[in-house]
């Protein structure tokens, strides 16, 4: 239950900034579609349901990780943490294996 308030008071205020909809509107609403989904479809829909938000999200992050790749300059951030770690006499620090 309290995640279900959780995510309405976030999807609320995130509507009433957005688009200008009454908070307490849209958390009222939120918890209705949740409550009644869950009630029709049961813990076999809700688990489907979290599987595809875990198909969106991580290709969501996938995305933005190539998008940062791209704008930035990945060679020369990590030129510069090698020349930091061996000046100081740490480049162990850069070992991501062992």
């Amino acid at each position: 239950m309290y995640v279900l308030i959780e995510q309405a008071v976030g999807v609320g205020i995130v509507f009433a900034e957005v688009f200008h909809i009454a908070f307490k509107f849209t958390v009222i609403v939120t918890i209705i579609i949740v409550a009644g989904y869950v009630a029709w479809a049961g813990m076999r829909g809700t688990i489907f349901n979290d599987l595809v938000h875990l198909l969106i999200i991580n290709s969501l992050f996938i995305v933005l990780v190539i998008a940062v790749i791209n704008k930035y300059d990945v060679d020369l951030i990590y030129g510069g943490l090698l020349r930091e770690a061996t000046t100081n006499g740490r480049a162990d620090l850069l070992n991501l294996i062992g």
